[in-house]
Parts: C-alpha cells; structure tokens; sequence
C-alpha cells in the first residue's frame, strides 16, 4: 500500500490541507471512513462483550453515538479519524482509527483497532495497525505515533512489539493503568533499511 506526498499536521485545530483516503485496502481488509449511517454496526461491535473486553467494556446505545459524534467532528477537525474495516468478502471485521488525544499532558496521535472476536489471531489488527503507520508517516507526514493498551492486554502489546513499537512508560488512561508504546518515523527507517540489508 503506498501513499504519496507529506503533511505534518502539526498540533493545531484547522483541517490539514492533505488528509488521509477515505477508503484504503490491505491484503485481506477494505477501510471506509467512518459515516453516520455506520451506527448499526458500531454499536454491534461496542455490545459484544467478548470483543469490548480488554477495552473498556460494553457501550450503550447513548455512549456509542456520543463516540460516534466525536470521530466524525475529529474527521473534520483533523483530516483523519476512524475507519470501519471489512474483509474481501464484505463481512464487517471492526474499526481502526488515527486518534488525536491528550495522553499524560501531551497531544499524540494513537494508532488502534479493534475487531470482532471470530477474526482474532489471524494476522489481521498487525495488517491494518501497519497500514495505518504507513499512512500516519507517508501521507500525512507525523513525525511519531502512538500506542497505549491494558498492562493484561498481551494481544495488543505483542503487536506493537512487533511492529517496532518501544515502551515509553506507564500512563493512567479513563481512570486504568496502561502502558504506553512509541514509534517515530526515524525508528521506522531504521528499521525498513535493516530488513532491506537482511533481504539482500
């Protein structure tokens, strides 16, 4: 997936003058900007206990429109938000969103997903979380990005692992204890020019 030209959004509130697509695909995923008309399946997602376990817990119908209502104002505030993901075939797989938000005193920019249970362990959260780097750095230009999960949520801590993701530190987020993971688009290059060499 290759995204062209560069934007640092900076840390303001006006609309980048380049935005993320409102439609990407992966290997396996399509992602679609986030709609109004996208209630029905969030909400889906945000009642599945299984899934909204390590996240915070099951939403209400209330709580999943006001968090709806916040991604779409971020959308224009911002240029990028959240996407609802679905497979080749069409069948709805979960959302992944670029989330501008105060984490610990600073503006960051978190990189996250969260999918249906039936499409855990195959790859899938590292696939779109990867792409969304990509597009964080190329076309939007970020200088870095975040990531923050539950100290027992050894699922997402692996995939930021192995995305080249390094602790930073502890950080209390919505009254929890997570931990935070930091990229930067200088790690990432350093990185890319190693499996180059390595691919040699």
């Amino acid at each position: 997936m290759i995204f062209a030209g560069f934007y640092n959004p900076g840390m303001t509130s006006s609309r980048p003058q380049l935005s993320a697509p409102e439609h990407f695909e992966t290997e396996r995923l399509r992602a679609y900007r986030l709609r109004p008309e996208h209630f029905a399946l969030l909400l889906a997602l945000h009642q599945d206990p299984v899934t909204m376990a390590s996240l915070g817990g099951v939403r209400s119908e209330e709580q999943t429109r006001d968090y709806m209502q916040r991604f779409l104002d971020h959308w224009e505030q911002n240029g990028f938000g959240m996407w609802l993901l679905y497979d080749r075939e069409q069948h709805f797989v979960g959302r992944t969103a670029l989330r501008k938000m105060e984490l610990d005193g600073q503006t960051e920019v978190e990189v996250g997903c969260a999918l249906l249970a039936p499409f855990w362990n195959k790859g899938l959260a590292s696939e779109i979380v990867r792409a969304l780097v990509e597009l964080a750095f190329v076309r939007l230009g970020l200088s870095n990005v975040v990531g923050f999960a539950l100290p027992s949520n050894a699922a997402s801590i692996r995939i930021l692992q192995k995305l080249g993701f390094r602790y930073e530190k502890d950080i209390v987020h919505a009254g929890r204890q997570h931990v935070l993971y930091r990229l930067t688009g200088k790690e990432l290059a350093t990185q890319q020019q190693g499996g180059t060499r390595n691919s040699r």
